[in-house]
């Protein structure tokens, strides 16, 4: 919500109590606290997503539901209802920060290689053609 150029907190309130839920996102650090106070003035529940990309990133962050059933319906009923909250795993910002390095390398492993990885023959990175 409060990630620069992404910032929802700039819509007008009216449109902001349209949502069903505000969500602590996986990469966000820090920003919890303002998330939830934000969530209180407009009465809206927090839902959690890891927002991931990477296996390192996979359940980063999570929704904690009460819940007896696992259906679509009694899930959209306790978010609505506001009985949600949220967990986050241990080490959670050096597993994001991890999964970013591991990203970057691939993409300079595949400008470099990219046929290995598409399972093709690999290009030079530089010219081998003499002169």
């Amino acid at each position: 919500m409060f990630r620069p150029k992404k910032e929802l907190g700039k819509f007008r309130t009216d449109d902001l109590r349209r949502l069903h839920a505000l969500e602590v996102n996986g990469k966000d650090f820090e920003t919890e606290v303002m998330l939830l106070a934000q969530a209180r003035a407009l009465g809206l529940p927090i839902v959690a997503g890891s927002d991931a990309h990477h296996w390192l990133q996979l359940g980063v962050r999570h929704t904690l539901m009460h819940l007896d059933q696992i259906r679509i319906a009694i899930v959209l009923t306790t978010i609505r209802e506001g009985l949600t909250g949220f967990a986050t795993f241990p080490y959670t910002p050096l597993r994001v920060r991890g999964a970013k390095s591991l990203k970057t390398i691939t993409k300079l492993l595949r400008k470099c290689y990219g046929r290995v990885f598409d399972g093709g023959t690999p290009r030079p990175a530089v010219s081998t053609a003499s002169s």
